[in-house]
């Protein structure tokens, strides 16, 4: 099973975090990895990610403000995936996000670099698809698709 490494950046907001983290956590997918890279952290959240004693949780801190470019690539940096997926700290993951987004990207041709999600409701029931849409190594490098959250791309495009 493949390793997929979910970066999540956050700058001070703490009253979001944690949900974002356990959604991480509490995916289906088994193999998973959260880094989180705080930018300027306050004393609670640098206290509540000293905190955190899940080993698949990898904390990098920026004393300084970097902004969220920065944190994201740090965050690239330090995965060790086979697939990278974001995660803004204010957003939360359905629990069959991540096993949806690698099953729909190892089904897809070789120049598949990466999928994107949609979330759904449908008669009071959440659930989770991906939409019709692909990213491919020739149009990454060319335009802004989507937003980042929850995209599922290789890491080797990265």
């Amino acid at each position: 099973m493949d390793t997929v490494s979910v970066v999540l950046p956050t700058y001070n907001r703490g009253a979001f975090l944690d949900g974002a983290i356990q959604s991480v956590l509490n995916q289906t997918y088994e193999n998973i990895e959260c880094i989180v890279v705080a930018d300027e952290p306050t004393e609670a959240v640098r206290e509540y990610l000293e905190s955190i004693t899940d080993e698949r949780v990898q904390v990098r801190i920026h004393e300084e403000k970097q902004g969220l470019s920065k944190a994201r690539n740090v965050g690239i940096e330090a995965a060790t995936g086979k697939y990278v997926c974001f995660l803004d700290d204010d957003d939360r993951l359905y629990e069959e996000a991540v096993q949806t987004l690698v099953e729909e990207i190892q089904a897809q041709p070789p120049d598949c670099a990466g999928v994107f999600p949609a979330g759904e409701e449908i008669g009071g029931k959440r659930r989770f698809s991906v939409i019709d849409g692909r990213v491919t190594f020739k149009n990454y490098e060319r335009q802004v698709w989507i937003p980042p959250t929850a995209v599922l791309l290789k890491r080797s495009i990265l």
